[in-house]
């Protein structure tokens, strides 16, 4: 899709918990984060630290009255992306793989 849109790929990292923390705070306000410290928690952990994904969460959840409780909630039916020393690597899709 890049190469046929002359768009630009652009690598992103995993964030940390402090970035991922400053990211929703960014995009939902301090006060809301703040008001609900183990929600968010929970989302840093289930987006584990992958930008799209809080982007994603923060983008759903700047648009509604729900409670970042009830996002922590929904998310916590999926599986998540990984858990401890597996959510720096990204799991099973690092090395990326090659694209034919």
């Amino acid at each position: 899709m890049v190469a046929t849109t002359n768009a630009r790929s652009l690598p992103l990292a995993l964030l940390s918990r402090e970035e991922a923390h400053a990211l929703l705070a960014d995009r939902l306000g301090r006060s809301r984060v703040d008001a609900e410290p183990a929600a968010v928690a929970e989302i840093i952990d289930r987006c584990a630290g992958l930008p799209l994904a809080l982007a994603v969460v923060a983008a759903r959840a700047a648009h509604t009255s729900f409670s970042l409780t009830a996002y922590a909630e929904e998310l916590g039916g999926l599986d998540g992306f990984g858990s401890g020393d597996e959510r720096r690597t990204c799991g099973p899709c690092s090395p990326a793989p090659t694209w034919r």
